[in-house]
């Protein structure tokens, strides 16, 4: 178990090397961690409109911010942090396809998701890797704080362990 969910995407970008140089694609409708993570690492935050019927990040509006950050040059377009609102995984079909194309890391902040699902598929399984807080408001809580890090990558979670 990790201290909170804001430590577990902390612990993320740092077994994905993320820092100075690169652009983190975000929700412009989340936790203040979603950015501060990517941030404290060194990368820079980009932050996407969200989709107004569900909150959560607009596929369409990322591919735009990232075809911006590739064309501008200034920053390495190197991850995408997806957050879970309201029961309802983010659009992951799509934004999956989106990393894919742009070889782009995912994060899938599920602290908000639990129960939610596509395709059969629960939240917490969509991303590269996956976090989660168990803060006594969010869906699945705990008495205190607390949080986890899912990955199917061996060599992650390893490091997840050390970390």
């Amino acid at each position: 178990m990790i201290p909170n969910g804001t430590d577990a995407i902390s612990i993320a970008m740092r077994v994905w090397g993320i820092g100075k140089g690169d652009a983190v694609f975000v929700p412009d409708f989340t936790f203040f961690s979603s950015g501060e993570c990517p941030a404290d690492e060194g990368a820079t935050p980009i932050y996407v409109d969200v989709d107004p019927k569900t909150y959560n990040i607009d596929p369409v509006k990322l591919e735009e911010a990232v075809q911006t950050v590739i064309a501008k040059g200034k920053y390495k377009a190197k991850a995408v942090v997806a957050v879970d609102l309201f029961g309802l995984p983010a659009g992951y079909p799509e934004i999956k396809k989106i990393c894919k194309k742009y070889d782009l890391l995912l994060l899938e902040d599920g602290a908000q998701g639990f129960g939610g699902s596509i395709n059969g598929k629960p939240a917490c399984s969509f991303g590269d890797i996956s976090t989660t807080s168990f803060f006594p408001a969010k869906p699945l809580g705990c008495y205190g704080d607390g949080g986890a890090i899912f990955t199917d990558n061996d060599e992650w979670a390893d490091l997840i362990r050390w970390l």
